[in-house]
């Protein structure tokens, strides 16, 4: 769990908060949280998680209702936490959906500046023609990376951390279609671009990041 405070403390760091972390002593994410989180978005239940089908739709859900169970609040119209968007593969319409969540900061001159906080979530389906098991789960592609979010949410939230710049949490779909959320998200921020600060992306970091 050592790495995930590491990635907690870079980012109140950044948010201009870091000396509130170094006060806290109780960690409030477990390994246990974290293998459970993964174990679901990683299961055979949702299929590898490709892009347009009905598991990525039930991922979207879950990772939406994690937000706000941990203190995220939506910032899309009518007040949901889902971004839609659409695209053509092979001659097909898929339509998909980012998950945005935002912690406004406490910080009166940096609240202003947006860091965000990203993962994508989509995996690459099922592989026809595997004579096994032939489920392509993505515990590290990148199920990992997006309950690192949820991590550092359930965190700031349950210690009652203030950062001092607003976070946007993100959870992208269509990257293994060419960052296709992103990309989107991007062309249709929901914020001003011009105030984004960073952007930590958290990509593979490995299972052993939450031991």
């Amino acid at each position: 769990m050592k790495y995930l405070r590491s990635f907690l403390f870079m980012l109140l760091i950044l948010t201009g908060s870091a000396a509130e972390l170094l006060s806290q002593k109780t960690v409030y994410v477990t390994a246990d949280d974290l293998k459970s989180w993964v174990s679901y978005l990683a299961s055979d239940q949702l299929r590898g998680r490709a892009n347009g089908s009905p598991e990525m739709k039930v991922a979207a859900g879950w990772i939406a209702d994690k937000f706000r169970e941990y203190g995220l609040k939506p910032i899309m119209p009518g007040g949901y936490y889902i971004q839609g968007y659409a695209y053509t593969a092979r001659k097909k319409t898929v339509e998909e959906r980012n998950i945005i969540g935002i912690l406004e900061g406490n910080d009166p001159v940096l609240k202003d500046q947006y860091l965000f906080i990203t993962a994508h979530f989509d995996h690459i389906g099922i592989r026809k023609g595997a004579t096994q098991d032939s489920i392509c789960n993505g515990a590290d592609d990148n199920a990992a990376g997006t309950c690192t979010l949820i991590a550092i949410a359930k965190e700031i939230y349950e210690s009652g951390l203030k950062p001092g710049r607003t976070l946007v949490f993100v959870a992208f779909s269509g990257e293994e279609s060419g960052a296709r959320g992103s990309r989107f998200f991007v062309a249709n921020s929901p914020v001003p671009v011009k105030n984004i600060y960073a952007d930590i992306n958290f990509e593979m970091i490995d299972m052993y990041a939450f031991r």
